[in-house]
């Protein structure tokens, strides 16, 4: 594949680095900051979207101005739906609230890298297709959840490699199913609880 095909949409690369952005940042956060200190900041923070999601659906105008001023990292459906920050947030928060630090910052992780790099290498691919996602994306998203865990597990995070292979497993089944629930949700949810299951097995 050419590198000019994997980077043709210049879309991709701008949402999918925003995307890595503020999950690689939640997640760097979580390590430096005190529980309580840091589940309140993102607990704002997720008011604080919440309300500006509800503020644009009822007013048009405001809707306009918001996607107006982000139109570089939205899509188009997200003018009448629910941003994907929105989910990643919410996600990353129930992670938080849910998992053991370390179990979070690793799911976090995930869908950080592993969703993002999909997308981008999807949307450059466009070959073979598994469900309605292209084959390629689903194995970049595979491959960047194995390297981001067991480089957070060799760093002295508290996640054995089991953890991290079960995990990210399950990371790219759910970002290659066609779920009803968006994948900023199911990716981290769903990778915490077998790698909080498989802890608590083993």
């Amino acid at each position: 594949m050419e590198l000019k095909k994997i980077f043709k949409s210049p879309f991709a690369l701008r949402r999918g680095f925003a995307h890595i952005f503020v999950g690689l940042a939640i997640a760097v956060i979580a390590l430096f900051l005190p529980r309580v200190l840091f589940l309140s900041l993102l607990g704002a923070a997720v008011f604080f979207f919440l309300l500006l999601e509800l503020i644009r659906f009822v007013s048009p105008k405001v809707n306009n101005w918001f996607y107006s001023f982000f139109n570089t990292v939205l899509r188009p459906s997200e003018t009448s739906h629910i941003t994907g920050a929105s989910y990643l947030l919410l996600a990353s928060l129930f992670s938080f609230l849910v998992f053991a630090r370390d179990i979070a910052v690793v799911s976090v992780c995930f869908l950080a890298l592993g969703d993002s790099l999909a997308t981008i290498i999807g949307e450059g691919s466009n070959r073979r297709k598994l469900f309605k996602k292209t084959l390629e994306g689903d194995i970049v998203c595979l491959f960047a959840c194995l390297i981001i865990g067991f480089i957070l597990h060799y760093v002295g995070l508290d996640i054995s490699p089991v953890e991290v292979g079960f995990g990210a497993i399950i990371a790219a089944i759910a970002e290659a199913l066609p779920l009803p629930v968006d994948d900023n949700v199911t990716i981290p949810i769903f990778a915490g609880l077998v790698m909080a299951l498989v802890r608590f097995v083993s």
